[in-house]
């Protein structure tokens, strides 16, 4: 979760899931939207277990920047984020669990 600098957000942490958080306001206010790199854009991500089958995990990830002009750029840029936070997410889990390891 370093390359997305997203940290753990231990005011939202449940006992089904965890919730991270990561990007920087900040920078993304006084340099803009268009001219952040995507890793740094605001974010949350919450990852749950699913209540029907504990085998399977939901993964979301929301922007954080809050009140914004917002066009298909940005959303565009956002995607890109998302789409790397989740393969981070992924890359983690495998790391953790090796595929085809039924003992776990």
């Amino acid at each position: 979760m370093i390359r997305y600098g997203l940290k753990p957000d231990s005011r939202a942490v449940s006992g089904d899931g965890i919730a991270l958080k990561g990007g920087s306001q900040l920078r993304t206010r006084l340099l803009g939207g268009y001219f952040v790199d995507p890793k740094h854009l605001p974010a949350r991500a919450e990852l749950t277990y699913d209540d029907r089958d504990e085998s399977r995990l939901d993964l979301q990830v929301r922007d954080t920047i809050g009140v914004a002009v917002r066009d298909r750029a940005l959303e565009v840029r956002y995607e890109k984020a998302a789409a790397g936070i989740r393969q981070e997410v992924e890359s983690c889990l495998c790391r953790a669990v090796p595929v085809g390891d039924s003992s776990r």
